[in-house]
C-alpha cells in the first residue's frame, strides 16, 4: 500500500520526461537562441565555401572603365561597363 498522498505514476511519468525535456531545450538553444550555434556551424562549415565557390571572380578584361564618377579617402570610383563574353570593348 502507498502513503496517503504519494504518487507512484506522477513521480514515474516525471522521471520519463526529464530526458524530453532536456532534449527540447538542446534543440532550442541550437537553433533558435541568439546567436544560435547551430546556424553559425552551418554557416562557417556549409553555407561559407559555397558561397566563395559559386563567388564571380572579375578580371581586368571583363571591364572597360569609363568616365570617373568620383573620389574620396579610399580612391577614386570610376564608371564600369561589364564587357560580353568572348569580346573586348
Amino acid at each position: 500500500m502507498h502513503r496517503a498522498g504519494s504518487r507512484p505514476i506522477g513521480t514515474l511519468c516525471w522521471h520519463s520526461a526529464i530526458p524530453l525535456c532536456s532534449a527540447r531545450q538542446t534543440i532550442w538553444y541550437a537553433f533558435f537562441s541568439q546567436p544560435a550555434p547551430a546556424i553559425g556551424l552551418l554557416d562557417f562549415y556549409l553555407f561559407g565555401p559555397a558561397a566563395l565557390a559559386l563567388e564571380k571572380k572579375w578580371k581586368v578584361e571583363d571591364l572597360t572603365l569609363r568616365e570617373r564618377m568620383g573620389g574620396g579617402n579610399f580612391g577614386q570610383v570610376f564608371e564600369g561597363i561589364i564587357n560580353p563574353p568572348g569580346g573586348g570593348s
